[in-house]
């Protein structure tokens, strides 16, 4: 269930809003476009109330999260830098999970 944020994503040109998988523990890869350099991230449950998600910068598509994800708890707008293997004209991946059927809303800001 991989995810390439693209123009046809933004909401108001700079957020994008990802949907996890079913099954809470498995891992989305979102693909970032490359003017990206900061992505703020805030997770909310199929209802739309706040949840708690996790991030990695590997891991693989439809498989569990790694014990190395970042926990980001339930509230919580969290600001992530993306690397890019030291290669700005990389596009950058985040491998994310959280509550099933959830969502995390990216706020994404470009720059050096």
């Amino acid at each position: 269930m991989a995810a390439t944020i693209d123009k046809d994503m933004l909401f108001n040109g700079n957020t994008a809003t990802v949907t996890l998988n079913a099954t809470g523990s498995e891992v989305v890869a979102v693909t970032f476009p490359k003017w990206v350099r900061l992505a703020t991230g805030y997770g909310e449950d199929s209802g739309g109330s706040a949840a708690g998600w996790q991030f990695a910068y590997a891991g693989t598509d439809g498989a569990a999260q790694g014990a190395d994800a970042f926990e980001v708890p339930s509230g919580a707008a969290y600001p992530i830098r993306l690397a890019r293997d030291k290669d700005p004209s990389r596009a950058a991946v985040l491998y994310i999970s959280g509550e099933n059927n959830g969502l995390v809303r990216f706020h994404l800001e470009g720059g050096e």
